[in-house]
């Protein structure tokens, strides 16, 4: 009995065996296949392959057509500021902003006067001897020709002189009477005052700084990269300009540039102007982002920044879903994309390119692609 029972016993654990033999062997292929099976899932974006116009940006500074630091022109006290005169004040052209104690420059334009009277009274009287001594001459028969000092010519010439210069002297100090009054050399706004009631100023003493905020220039500074990129019919375009929460606050004509390098940076130098309005708003002493039209490239695609490898690679999806990859150029920078070249042997149309590629991509590996829509 217990001999039977122990063969019966051991014919049962081997079918036992057997049978999870093969399970586990159901189990392998199945596991083998499903790992044969597997495709990663991969983010893809459509772009298309066509002619991209692309556009440069830059940073650059607003400054004043015209700004002007006003000094004295002559000596004294100030007897006069105007309430106009202080900084953030708007002014008129010609609106009077100081005046300068000017009795000793009325006395002076009264001395040049005076002195022009007796120039001009020694004129006279030496004319009137130069006519005396020519008829005194012709009368006398004499056939030689007479001199220059017999017929008073040479007082009559200074004569004439001291007259000349007695005007002059009027003129210097009618200048300098108009200097005591200071007024706005173009409608503006003060920035800043240097001077007060009371003060005594000298000659090229800082005064008011005004600036006019009518016309605005902007120097843009171009590497050669940047100049080559610029549309081919520049001059004739205008460029957006935008504060720093990327807003446009005036739109900029393009007038000129080229022709030289800056000496200290080497670079391009484009100059633009804005006519301040109600749509254009921007401020002397804003820093701001210019936008400049670019020239339109062909066979170029449009891609987020992140889909661009510092290798210089772009990956892409194929129409087997399997994986590929070109090597590429950037054109231009476009915020967060990228406008980059595709060789020329693509054909125009929809490309898949791979959003984020990874240091692991292999040729060829077959993929599954998540389409995201482009921005």
């Amino acid at each position: 009995m217990s001999r039977k029972f122990w063969i019966i016993c051991s014919v049962g654990l081997l079918i036992l065996v057997f049978t999870m033999l093969g399970f586990m062997e159901d189990t392998i292929d199945i596991t083998e296949k499903q790992q044969n099976d597997y495709r990663p899932k991969i983010s893809v974006v459509p772009v298309q392959i066509k002619t991209h116009a692309g556009t440069i940006r830059t940073l650059a500074e607003v400054k004043p057509r015209w700004s002007a630091t006003l000094k004295a022109h002559v000596d004294g006290e100030v007897i006069e500021v105007s309430g106009q005169a202080m900084a953030g004040e708007q002014i008129e052209q010609n609106d009077v902003l100081v005046r300068i104690e000017d009795s000793a420059y009325k006395a002076s334009l009264a001395e040049a006067k005076r002195s022009l009277a007796e120039a001009n009274l020694v004129l006279l009287q030496e004319q009137s001897k130069a006519e005396q001594a020519l008829r005194d001459w012709e009368r006398s028969g004499l056939k030689t020709k007479p001199s220059v000092i017999a017929l008073n010519k040479p007082q009559l010439d200074i004569a004439e002189k001291t007259v000349a210069s007695a005007k002059a002297n009027i003129i210097a100090a009618e200048k300098r009477s108009i200097y005591t009054t200071v007024s706005a050399p173009f409608s503006g706004i003060v920035t800043e005052r240097f001077v007060s009631v009371g003060q005594t100023v000298n000659i090229g003493d800082q005064l008011l700084s005004v600036l006019n905020q009518s016309k605005l220039d902007i120097t843009v500074s171009l590497n050669s990269g940047q100049w080559n990129n610029l549309a081919e019919n520049w001059p004739q375009l205008k460029a957006d300009v935008k504060n720093t929460e990327q807003q446009i606050v005036a739109v900029a004509k393009i007038k000129r540039g080229g022709g030289f390098l800056d000496p200290q940076s080497r670079q391009h130098k484009l100059f633009l102007e804005i006519e301040n309005n109600e749509s254009n708003r921007a401020l002397a002493g804003e820093f701001v982002n210019i936008e400049l039209p670019g020239k339109s490239v062909a066979n170029t695609i449009l891609i987020p920044a992140g889909a661009f490898t510092r290798e210089g690679t772009v990956w892409f999806v194929d129409d087997e879903n399997r994986l590929r990859y070109f090597d590429s150029k950037v054109i231009f920078y476009q915020d967060d994309d990228l406008i980059v070249t595709v060789p020329d042997d693509f054909q125009l149309g929809e490309i898949r390119v791979v959003l984020s590629p990874l240091a692991s991509f292999v040729t060829g590996k077959e993929i599954a692609p998540l389409i995201t829509e482009p921005d």
